[in-house]
């Protein structure tokens, strides 16, 4: 397993598709600063909308007073390019899974004797190690530019540390399990065109589900859980709701597509 995971990590690595994620994160961390430059005039919203009260949103100008920017809410600008990262997680299992039936590598690495289980897992787990790379990546850098340009802005206490920490936790384990999901997908569909095309979709069906399906069902979805932690502080239940869901997602899906795996002809 550790060598098979070693391998896929340093596919990953290498590969154009990792590269030019990287790539287009530093771009985005450079248009949250020249947003911030401009934060009286600028106003940058990917999704957005308002139910029950409450914002939900990935929304990349936070900044509460444009006269006097905190290094601080360059984090949460940061968090703001996650749907972003939701289109990268399409291409990252496109490259690591459909690209692998169509030149027949699988093939290859069974030859050795590898198990299905063990093939199917490393790359699962790679996928998740790339991802979080970049999830933690793009809001940190923001944060660190912001506060090299205007200062952190508020005392540096442990109870800031440990909300920047747990939010991103949480967009990690939301993350898997839509990892989870699409690896299901990519390995029973094998079309890379396919799968972006589905992720696009799903990426943006929240904003298109809320006059069709109630409130208490929408919340569950992955990508308005992302737009709630995105856009503010999650409370206890938020949390439970993220964790249980996330993680059931995780296992069901890892667990088909095990089972699919394993039952298919590999040519």
């Amino acid at each position: 397993m550790y060598n098979l995971v070693k391998s896929e990590l340093y596919k990953l690595r290498y590969g154009k598709t990792y590269k030019g994620l990287i790539i287009f994160s530093l771009w985005c961390a450079l248009m949250t600063i020249i947003v911030s430059i401009n934060s009286d005039t600028v106003h940058l919203e990917l999704m957005s909308g308002t139910f029950n009260n409450r914002s939900y949103g990935f929304i990349i100008n936070t900044f509460t007073n444009p006269q006097s920017l905190k290094g601080i809410e360059f984090f949460m600008s940061g968090l703001g390019w996650t749907p972003i990262l939701v289109v990268g997680v399409m291409y990252l299992i496109s490259f690591i899974t459909c690209d692998e039936y169509g030149i027949g590598t699988y093939k290859n690495i069974l030859t050795y004797g590898h198990e299905r289980s063990n093939v199917y897992i490393a790359k699962l787990l790679t996928v998740y190690i790339g991802i979080s790379v970049l999830i933690c990546a793009l809001p940190i850098i923001t944060l660190f530019i912001g506060t090299m340009m205007y200062g952190f802005g508020v005392s540096l206490k442990i109870n800031i540390i440990i909300q920047m920490v747990k939010t991103l936790g949480l967009i990690i384990v939301i993350f898997m399990g839509i990892v989870s999901l699409f690896m299901l997908l990519a390995t029973i569909i094998k079309n890379k065109a396919l799968i972006v095309t589905i992720g696009i979709v799903f990426l943006i069906s929240p904003m298109f589900l809320t006059n069709m399906i109630p409130f208490e069902i929408l919340e569950y979805h992955p990508i308005f859980m992302l737009m709630d932690i995105c856009s503010q502080s999650a409370d206890l239940d938020t949390i439970y709701k993220i964790i249980i869901s996330s993680v059931s997602m995780i296992g069901v899906f890892t667990i088909l597509g095990i089972y699919i795996f394993k039952n298919q002809d590999i040519k």
